[in-house]
């Protein structure tokens, strides 16, 4: 029993491989290293899954948790439903970038992402993610890019944020949260802060962003140095 290229074959299966744009070498008798999109380290164990935009479609199956290797997990632009599993999540200690933006994700920004302190950057934009961003999250201290833009997240802020010490980049725009942008975020001088607080009643007030939006009908972002009109920025 190989349990890695038991893993593999779950990932395979559970998602219609056979229908992914790119699957070259998936499920032959070639080592699972020679697979498309998958790199290994020098003991042949998957460092990271890129299957980015080739039409991955299911639910994402919780036995990549098993993959402990894992430090980068790429899945954006894919046709993926239901909730991040709890069993992945709980596995991957050593993963450092998460990509699982533009998909059709729900459920809550569950606690125990906040336990994968390796973290480094997140991408969650472009989901249907709902609830509010648990206070844990400033466990996260090696977070560089928080991307949350276009989910349901709703309720106010958390102060915590701003105790992220290696923090440059976070999107929070296109979602539902309410209130004040919390001081301790805006001490920080993020190289980018984004959320919806542009036109006459902006959702969340924020003197500090670097870029402020408007949803519906408006749907207009806004430099706030230059005031000139942005398509959804950034270089990160």
């Amino acid at each position: 029993f190989r349990p890695q290229r038991y893993v593999m074959a779950v990932i395979y299966f559970g998602t219609k491989g056979a229908k992914w744009e790119f699957n070259d070498n998936w499920m032959t008798s070639k080592h699972e290293c020679s697979w498309y999109g998958v790199k290994c380290n020098s003991f042949k164990k998957v460092m990271e899954l890129d299957l980015g935009y080739i039409e991955v479609d299911g639910l994402i199956p919780r036995e990549i948790g098993m993959l402990k290797e894992l430090t980068d997990i790429d899945l954006h632009g894919n046709d993926l439903q239901g909730v991040i599993p709890h069993k992945m999540v709980a596995g991957l200690k050593k993963l450092k970038y998460l990509r699982l933006q533009m998909n059709g994700l729900f459920g809550a920004f569950h606690k125990e992402i906040t336990n994968m302190r390796n973290l480094k950057e997140i991408y969650l934009f472009g989901n249907y993610i709902a609830g509010s961003i648990p206070k844990e999250i400033a466990n996260l201290k090696k977070v560089e890019v928080l991307d949350l833009y276009a989910n349901q997240l709703s309720g106010t802020i958390p102060s915590e944020i701003g105790s992220l010490p290696n923090l440059k980049y976070l999107d929070l725009h296109d979602n539902n949260f309410v209130g004040t942008m919390p001081i301790e975020i805006c001490k920080r001088n993020l190289k980018e802060l984004i959320a919806d607080c542009h036109g006459r009643n902006p959702e969340v007030k924020c003197d500090c962003c670097t870029i402020c939006c408007e949803g519906l009908p408006a749907m207009v972002c806004v430099d706030q140095k230059t005031g000139k009109k942005v398509n959804r920025p950034v270089e990160y």
